[in-house]
């Protein structure tokens, strides 16, 4: 096993677990929803699977280096602030909107992140964490949106013939958004961030 970036919180956490993963589709994304807890706070989440052309290299490229996701992401995912603050620790300001704009989430997040490549198959991960004992680390860029609530997430990607099989599972507290609302939102925007990632997959493994 190659490790990535070690820290407490292990990408295989139960909560990875919960949902089992949907049926490869030939061509689009199969997701499914859920509920959960995540360190006693009730999370909805979400899980998808999808087929790309891009190689697992290409996308530990791409997972790996998430500070730079601010640079190609697509604007409409709000992603205002994304900077690490160490090997496994980043802050970011995000400013989502759910069901084509209804809904606008702007949260602020301290995270661990970290990932392990095991035999083929790359898991990476996230965490959100207290953002009280990293105060005076991100105090240059706080602002005065709320802090996320309980939230972790996961890429997997593993080779299947020519291309891989992407996974992507995301988990949040509702934070005062009711949990069919959050759902819903999630499974219908999410597929687009996914594209957006193998997209970057592609251009940084010259697909």
């Amino acid at each position: 096993m190659v490790l990535l970036a070690a820290f407490a919180f292990a990408c295989d956490s139960p909560l990875y677990r919960v949902l089992a993963e949907p049926a490869v589709p030939a061509k689009g994304k199969a997701v499914i929803t859920g509920d959960a807890s995540l360190d006693g706070v009730p999370v909805v989440g979400a899980r998808f699977v999808t087929r790309s052309t891009a190689s697992v290299d290409a996308w530990r490229t791409v997972l790996g280096r998430p500070e730079t996701q601010d640079d190609w992401m697509p604007e409409k995912f709000g992603y205002d602030v994304v900077e690490k603050i160490d090997a496994t620790h980043m802050y970011l300001q995000v400013n989502v909107g759910f069901l084509f704009g209804a809904v606008t989430i702007h949260r602020q997040i301290v995270a661990q992140i970290g990932g392990t490549l095991t035999g083929s198959e790359l898991v990476s991960c996230w965490k959100r964490l207290p953002h009280e004992p990293w105060a005076a680390e991100v105090s240059r860029w706080t602002n005065d949106s709320d802090w996320q609530g309980a939230s972790a997430g996961w890429w997997s990607v593993r080779p299947d013939g020519e291309g891989t099989i992407v996974g992507h599972q995301w988990w949040s507290a509702t934070d005062g958004v009711p949990a069919a609302v959050l759902k819903f939102g999630a499974s219908s925007t999410l597929p687009d961030l996914i594209d957006a990632f193998d997209a970057r997959a592609h251009a940084v493994g010259g697909a």
